[in-house]
């Protein structure tokens, strides 16, 4: 595992347990110097949402608690019944009907 996959993980850890994290909290999680950049890759994937710090210049980065709870709940169902609402999803958006034509 490289040294860029392994920050963005323990950063994506820290905060789907629901911490809020600044740029340098992310360094310091991650062990590198990109906590900023990792964030922002993280949100390519992930509701990452921001908000300002009150009385300093920088911000705090959480994923939306909405989200994180839903994530929270499918987490604890079976992995069976998981991937049938996978590919429910699948289905319902279409996705195979364009692959026929």
């Amino acid at each position: 595992m490289n040294k860029i996959t392994s920050s963005r993980r323990a950063i994506l850890s820290a905060l789907l347990k629901g911490r809020k994290l600044t740029a340098f909290e992310a360094n310091e999680i991650g062990q590198t110097t990109a906590g900023a950049r990792r964030i922002r890759q993280i949100r390519e994937n992930y509701p990452v949402l921001k908000e300002p710090v009150p009385g300093e210049m920088y911000v705090r980065y959480f994923i939306d608690p909405e989200w994180l709870a839903e994530h929270k709940r499918n987490q604890k169902k079976p992995i069976g019944q998981r991937i049938g609402e996978f590919f429910d999803d699948l289905l319902k958006g279409g996705m195979f009907e364009e692959a026929r034509v």
